[in-house]
């Protein structure tokens, strides 16, 4: 309601659109929690039919100011202040003290090896079926003893171009934009991951979250990570993912990475002021500050407390300095201004569904069209799941309109990419069921923690380089920040929304597509909320989850033969490659422009 109060209407456009929303929350009223999925999308229909720029930026502007004013931060028994008053008051409390994990590992340095010689780890969610496990990581292991932290945990490590392949084949399918591949695999093919890292320092507001990128940059040799979480000060699986993070750099790191960790822990709900500082004491003003907003909690006011408190971090850093990076996880559990190109797509795939679906989109409120609103420039897609709650939904869209007001009007470098379903290990029983069934409707697939979180941090790690970010056009719809680098799980072009088919997804996660992993019950209270970015969601009950990656969405199987020494593995039909062919076909696969590389340079690098 204050998002929209003092603009300018257009009667031909703007006005009819904000009359039907006013109606629709006047209407909400009293019955709030079924209403809120049709008052958010009218609200961003509003947004997206902005006659400018300017005015869609001055709602959210609106918006976030009404949301700082709303969260009150509680001085003394006595004093109490809006939270944006107290986060500009930072020298005013006790600072934070540090606490610096260095790893143990002898730096590796650049090497072309035969294998790979690319160092970006990606887990592979589609690990081999037909191979032994132990002999699978004994091969690896031989290959490459820095992945012994990922063997442990029984996952599969790509490299390079296998990681490429991979990528690749989710693209064709359905489950993420080409320019997130193409972001992805700059990353997987760059040899020396210390150019995309330098001179840059990565604050994570939630390091421990199962889905952020701490792990992948704390293996990238030099690096810097400053990590909030509440360790020590929040509950014991608070402490024992932090510990466990703690323990991951000091054995699997190198002995020139870092993470800065603030001592015994910090809330950012009651903290904020002291974070700040802790952060600008802890970086410089010629580093590149890389503020990732991670923390999240399971549903309830909770979270978007979490999310006011973050964003006015965001806001004091990125305002205190000048070169200051905002990387987002955008949740495509949210209300999504899409290109004119999803929509089509989706009803290309509804027109291939079975007909029952057809007939029970006309007589139930399953499979429900995803395309509920489409313009010349833009499709609106309604991805709210009711089961996360209105405050879920409003973190979510307050985490747009910093990304956009950062953007455009502070003009710093923002990463945004939508960030897959993803299956936590801290899964609500009755998502984690939904979450095993939800690949039946093609091209939806929710990745695994741990390959999600490598494959968001390749997304992210060159998307924030200054080259591969354009230049804020001011005649654009914000929302179309979000479209770079999009891995959204398929919900883009799914023929249905998330909501109307997440009871069948549920049914088939339960009967059909059920895990062979085991359940544990035991409590795991998660009010350290540090599980962000995607659609997730935490709680009480611990799940196991598989890994349900469609044969569509896999790499082909090559069938191979071993070449003369029986150490290269070649097509068959095909004559073994010597050392360099295989370095120019590895650096020709991931060459932007897919074009292949000219003789003079391949006559330079056999020379060499």
């Amino acid at each position: 309601e204050a998002s929209i109060a003092d603009i300018t209407e257009d009667h031909a456009k703007m006005r009819p659109l904000v009359r039907k929303f006013k109606q629709t929350l006047a209407d909400a009223d009293g019955n709030w929690s079924q209403q809120y999925r049709k008052v958010f999308e009218e609200f961003v229909q509003v947004m997206a039919a902005a006659t400018s720029n300017e005015q869609a930026l001055d709602m959210a502007q609106a918006g976030i100011d009404t949301l700082q004013d709303e969260l009150i931060y509680r001085l003394d028994l006595h004093t109490i202040v809006p939270v944006k008053d107290i986060f500009v008051l930072t020298n005013s409390f006790v600072k934070l003290e540090t606490v610096d994990y260095v790893g143990t590992k002898p730096l590796q340095g650049f090497s072309l090896d035969e294998s790979h010689p690319f160092p970006f780890k990606f887990i592979n969610p589609c690990p081999p079926t037909d191979a032994n496990p132990e002999e699978l990581a004994a091969k690896q292991l031989q290959e490459d003893p820095s992945v012994e932290a990922d063997i442990q945990e029984g996952q599969h490590v790509l490299h390079g171009h296998d990681a490429c392949a991979q990528v690749d084949a989710f693209f064709r399918y359905g489950f993420m934009e080409n320019s997130a591949s193409v972001l992805a695999k700059s990353t997987f093919m760059t040899p020396d991951l210390t150019s995309l890292t330098s001179n840059k320092v990565f604050v994570l507001l939630g390091v421990t979250s199962e889905l952020g990128p701490a792990k992948s940059l704390l293996q990238i040799e030099g690096c810097t990570v400053l990590g909030i979480c509440r360790g020590d000060s929040g509950d014991a699986a608070s402490a024992k993912r932090m510990q466990e993070l703690i323990d991951f750099v000091t054995f699997h790191a190198p002995d020139n990475t870092t993470l800065k960790c603030v001592k015994g822990g910090a809330d950012l709900l009651t903290q904020g002021p002291q974070i700040i500082q802790w952060i600008l004491d802890n970086t410089k003003e010629s580093q590149e500050i890389v503020v990732c907003p991670l923390a999240t909690t399971s549903v309830g006011e909770e979270a978007l407390r979490v999310a006011v408190a973050m964003d006015c971090i965001v806001q004091r850093i990125s305002r205190q300095r000048r070169k200051t990076i905002v990387c987002q996880y955008i949740s495509p559990a949210s209300i999504m201004v899409l290109p004119p190109a999803a929509s089509t797509m989706a009803e290309q795939r509804l027109a291939s569904r079975p007909t029952i679906e057809k007939w029970a989109s006309s007589y139930t409120r399953w499979c429900e069209s995803s395309v509920v609103s489409v313009n010349n420039d833009y499709c609106i897609i309604n991805g709210i799941v009711t089961a996360l709650g209105p405050e879920y939904s409003m973190a979510k869209l307050l985490q747009q309109w910093r990304c956009m007001l950062t953007y455009y009007r502070d003009h710093r470098i923002v990463a945004t990419p939508f960030a897959p379903p993803t299956k936590t290990a801290s899964t609500i029983p009755a998502v984690a069921a939904a979450l095993e069934g939800i690949h039946y409707f093609e091209p939806l697939i929710a990745l695994p923690t741990a390959s999600a979180s490598t494959l968001m941090a390749a997304v992210m790690l060159s998307q924030i380089q200054f080259m591969n970010r354009p230049l804020p056009d001011m005649d654009e719809n914000p929302f179309t920040i979000f479209w770079d680098g999009a891995v959204h799980g398929g919900v883009w072009t799914c023929p249905y929304t998330l909501e109307s088919i997440s009871t069948i997804n549920w049914v088939l996660g339960k009967a059909w597509y059920a895990p062979s992993s085991s359940t544990n019950n035991s409590s795991t209270n998660d009010d350290d909320g540090e599980n962000g970015g995607g659609a997730t969601m935490t709680t009480t009950t611990t799940t196991t989850m598989t890994a349900t990656i469609p044969e569509k969405a896999r790499v082909p199987k090559v069938e191979a033969t071993n070449d003369e020494n029986g150490d290269n593995a070649t097509a068959k039909g095909q004559p073994p490659k010597d050392k360099m062919e295989r370095a120019i076909e590895i650096l020709e696969a991931g060459s932007e422009y897919g074009k292949p590389m000219p003789d003079c340079v391949k006559e330079r690098l056999e020379f060499l």
